[in-house]
């Protein structure tokens, strides 16, 4: 019970991705009104300066004979449009590529655990027959296991989280050793680590031949090759001095941009407030879509579809590590 305690309280502390994204992050999903409220409160802030701006520049007004150049804001929108539209495809991109490296590293998991029905007994004959078809049982459960404790620790890496101990996943020296401080070993890589391990003791006791040690160790080359890559993907969201920087001249494009509409639409009077709002909502939709995707770990923290892939990646292992069979008397 105390080692299970001591467990718990180390739980905060197992982190992939540092204890600094956990604090930044608020770990609540975004929200489709509050986004479109505050980017239509701008657009609407905007139509109300260009409706101003038409009344102060009618004939006769206190405005009528300022000069507005438009060219100085067509160079300005141009470049951020084309920014806000590059952030976009790239956090779009980003997140593709994510899902499809924890996809690969799904699928080597169930390719492992697949290639381990092939695992035959060293003893076909003798007294320790039965023995060694217990330890090939023992062996296709405990690599389902550890394939899944390292599914379970590439998930809560993707999303910032500390790794929580799971009894059917993790055992408790396991925990201990992730967990030791002040230096410990990448939880799933360590796990990893273990899937490699007990394959070569399986190698070592006579039940893989060269070519399975082979395919397993491709397939486990896939996993640490699948992490390295959500982890270097996680970090590619542009600099915050870019980012602060792009947003200054946003929120200064569109206060203005309906000054200039105002004065270039008129003598219309809706012409410059419509154009106004459409081309600052338009703007502000772009960087709020590409700012919710560039925030990865809390996008997959409330992404339904990456928890329904594991839960079904567990149930696939147990399957393969059972050795259930058809009614034709295969393995599925």
């Amino acid at each position: 019970e105390e080692v299970e305690l001591v467990c718990r309280e180390m739980s905060v502390e197992l982190m992939e991705s540092g204890p600094a994204e956990m604090a930044e992050r608020s770990k609540t999903p975004p929200s489709p009104m509050k986004t479109a409220v505050y980017v239509f409160s701008v657009a609407v802030i905007s139509a109300a300066i260009a409706i101003v701006f038409v009344s102060l520049g009618k004939p006769g007004g206190p405005a009528s004979d300022v000069l507005v150049t438009k060219f100085p804001h067509e160079i300005i929108g141009l470049v951020l449009g084309v920014y806000l539209v590059l952030r976009l495809a790239m956090a779009v991109n980003v997140y593709q590529q994510t899902k499809a490296a924890v996809g690969a590293f799904h699928s080597a998991c169930v390719t492992i655990a697949i290639t381990s029905a092939h695992v035959q007994e060293a003893l076909t004959i003798s007294a320790g027959a039965e023995h060694e078809k217990k330890g090939i049982a023992h062996f296709r459960a405990e690599l389902a296991r550890l394939l899944g404790f390292s599914a379970r620790c590439l998930t809560h890496a993707v999303k910032g989280e500390a790794v929580i101990k799971d009894s059917h996943l993790m055992k408790v020296e396991e925990m201990l050793v992730i967990g030791s401080a002040p230096y410990h070993p990448t939880p799933t890589l360590f796990a990893t680590k273990l899937v490699s391990k007990l394959i070569a003791q399986q190698r070592e006791a006579g039940r893989l031949d060269s070519a399975l040690v082979a395919e397993f160790n491709a397939q486990v080359s896939e996993m640490v090759k699948s992490y390295n890559s959500v982890m270097a993907l996680k970090k590619m969201s542009p600099p915050a001095s870019i980012r602060e920087f792009a947003t200054a001249w946003l929120y200064a494009f569109a206060l203005t941009v309906p000054i200039v509409l105002a004065y270039i639409c008129a003598p219309s009077t809706w012409v410059a407030p419509c154009a106004s709002l459409i081309v600052v909502a338009f703007f502000f939709a772009l960087n709020e879509i590409a700012v919710q995707l560039e925030d990865l770990a809390t996008v997959f923290t409330f992404d339904v579809s990456l928890a329904a892939y594991e839960r079904q990646l567990h149930i696939d292992l147990q399957t393969f590590a059972s050795g259930v069979t058809s009614t034709g008397g295969g393995m599925l």
